[in-house]
């Protein structure tokens, strides 16, 4: 599946934007994954506390960074970053998976997967703006539960990549040519 792109100038910049779409996300994948490592290999229970939040936090920061790339790819309908986490989560993937042809994928993510997102994103907003310090303890969120919905959005998201391109005519494509040699 792909996308087709005819503009030169909306050629450029979603390529750009995949680029930098994946490269972004591979980083603070990898990050979460060694966060994961450290609290598995952990006995003491506040330090366990503390790296779960951190996993918490910079899953769904990795999230809202694809929900921004992702709009520089393929934007929904009046996108504006400055909307809030859930009208641009649920815009985006509702826009990439069916304008990508996905909605299969999407469809199962919202029937399996999606209700467990939503908790540990209600744990993400007490941990973010607590206020008590109950609001920091994550004793009883298990880490099995924040590592599946970390592995069942990857899956997700894989689903959506997988075999994608960004295509485009052979017009444009002679014209990015002739502008990527003239920036040399």
């Amino acid at each position: 599946m792909g996308k087709f792109i005819s503009d030169i100038t909306q050629y450029l910049e979603a390529t750009r934007a995949f680029s930098t779409f994946s490269k972004t996300h591979n980083i603070t994948r990898k990050d979460i994954g060694s966060l994961f490592i450290f609290c598995e290999d952990l006995e003491d229970s506040e330090k366990i506390n503390g790296l779960k939040r951190n996993i918490i936090i910079r899953f769904f920061s990795m999230v809202e960074g694809d929900i921004y790339h992702l709009n520089k790819i393929d934007p929904y309908p009046n996108y504006n970053d400055r909307n809030d986490f859930d009208t641009k989560f649920k815009s985006t993937i509702k826009q990439v998976f069916t304008t990508w042809e996905r909605t299969e994928a999407l469809n199962k993510y919202r029937d399996t997967k999606i209700k467990n997102f939503w908790i540990l994103k209600n744990w993400r907003d007490k941990i973010t703006h607590p206020k008590t310090p109950e609001d920091l303890n994550t004793e009883s969120l298990e880490l099995k539960f924040i590592k599946s919905v970390f592995t069942n959005y990857q899956d997700f998201l894989l689903e959506l990549v997988r075999d994608f391109f960004i295509s485009t005519d052979m017009k444009t494509m002679i014209t990015a040519a002739k502008l990527s040699n003239n920036t040399k």
